[in-house]
């Protein structure tokens, strides 16, 4: 199990505010909701923590009133609240510090606690503390930042689906500076693997099928391994064609963005230029051709100055600074390795450490590590030829396999995802 406890804001997610205009038909969902959510979390064993700054009165309905903490800890006995008004030793939860105190009081880890919220306050919350933030949003949204959630349902089916499996991935290799990851191996052909690939397959080409789950599964699969510990930014690579390049980070754009948040840093939706259109790997092996990696390397370069804010298309005065930052490369699928490989010497040119990812790994083909014989020009169009490329390593598919229960698990998520209701 991935997630030991939930950090929850009060204010418009717990209890709605007094001038909260919504309805008292929403208000009472909400509140049955909350109450399922959180037997839940009770029957999975995953602490209930409340984080406040103040411990305000609260109205009950009868028109008497009783304090925050005295409310939370009758109507939630086995929570724990954390308030710093009532206790000096808790910092301002905005700056971060109440975060480090509750985990550092529970010897919990980051990686195994999620913050729920909805107010600014509460992203900064979870942004200075680097826990992936789940936005509530079931009464009026504030920001589209984090997950976005229009119910404690889907939190809990959140939950259930992605933060208590038991793995995170199903492929994993390292050789010197270039470390893959995969969600479960890609075939289409063989049965055990046949009915995710074909989902994932849909997708990523034709922007079809499961497309929630496999972001969600993928995000909560970084933030849970603790791989986007430390990192900068996170970006896709682009698609083959000159003319559609950023298909990937257009479907991907809402939950890696909100992924960026737990970690401060930055989505890049066009780090990478696809100059012009590269022959497609998997024609090229239909029809029996070698597929190299400068097919690849002779068709891309890095964006010297990308979008810096998504939601208005600024870009860049200065190119960003990537050196000895650590950037997130995401792909959807990946064979020999090619695209990711062009990815990392590209970026690593400009002095950053790169963690390659993708969706799945097609078995029984090895990754190829190459390092360049010649100078790479990181914003400009390059010509390589294979002699310009040394061979350093070879990452077995076999010997990488992480786990065989990824496959099994993987189906199993997918369709308890597309039919999960409340536990009986």
């Amino acid at each position: 199990m991935l997630l030991k406890a939930v950090i929850f804001s009060i204010s418009d997610v717990i209890l709605p505010r007094t001038d909260n205009a919504a309805d008292k038909e929403l208000k009472r969902g909400v509140h049955e909701n909350l109450s399922k959510l959180f037997t839940f979390l009770e029957s999975k064993g995953i602490t209930i923590i409340f984080s406040t700054n103040r411990n305000r009165r609260v109205v009950k309905g009868d028109g008497s009133s009783m304090t925050l903490d005295a409310y939370l800890m009758h109507n939630f006995p086995g929570a724990r609240h954390y308030c710093s008004e009532l206790n000096a030793d808790i910092p301002n939860k905005q700056t971060g510090g109440a975060i480090r105190y509750i985990l550092s009081d529970l010897n919990l880890n980051k990686n195994e606690v999620i913050y729920v919220g909805r107010s600014l306050e509460d992203l900064q919350a979870a942004t200075n503390g680097n826990l992936l933030f789940l936005n509530a949003t079931w009464y009026e949204p504030v920001n589209d930042y984090g997950f976005l959630f229009a119910s404690p349902k889907d939190i809990a089916r959140f939950i259930d689906v992605f933060c208590l499996r038991e793995h995170c991935w199903g492929w994993q290799g390292e050789s010197g500076s270039a470390k893959y990851y995969a969600l479960a191996p890609f075939s289409t052909y063989k049965e055990d693997f046949r009915f995710y690939s074909q989902d994932a397959r849909h997708q990523a080409k034709l922007a079809i099928g499961s497309s929630d789950f496999w972001f969600k599964y993928l995000a909560s699969s970084i933030y849970f391994s603790g791989v986007s510990d430390g990192a900068s930014f996170i970006t896709t690579y682009v698609g083959h064609s000159h003319a559609d390049p950023y298909k990937l980070g257009s479907i991907m754009e809402t939950e890696l963005r909100g992924l960026a948040v737990c970690f401060r840093g930055k989505f890049l939706k066009d780090l990478f230029h696809r100059h012009t259109t590269a022959d497609k790997s998997q024609h090229l092996r239909q029809a029996g051709a070698s597929v190299a990696i400068t097919n690849q390397i002779n068709s891309v370069h890095v964006t010297r100055l990308p979008v810096r804010n998504p939601k208005n298309g600024t870009r860049y005065v200065n190119p960003p600074n990537l050196r000895n930052k650590r950037v997130i490369v995401i792909d959807d699928f990946c064979t020999e390795g090619n695209a990711h490989e062009t990815a990392r010497l590209y970026l690593e040119s400009l002095g950053a450490e790169v963690i390659s990812i993708s969706w799945l790994k097609t078995i029984n083909t090895d990754v190829k590590i190459y390092r360049p014989l010649k100078a790479l020009s990181p914003f400009r169009v390059n010509t390589f030829s294979s002699a310009d490329l040394e061979l350093q390593a070879v990452l077995r598919y076999r010997e990488n396999l992480v786990t065989s229960d990824a496959s099994d698990e993987l189906s199993e998520k997918i369709r308890e995802y597309n039919t999960w209701d409340w536990p009986n």
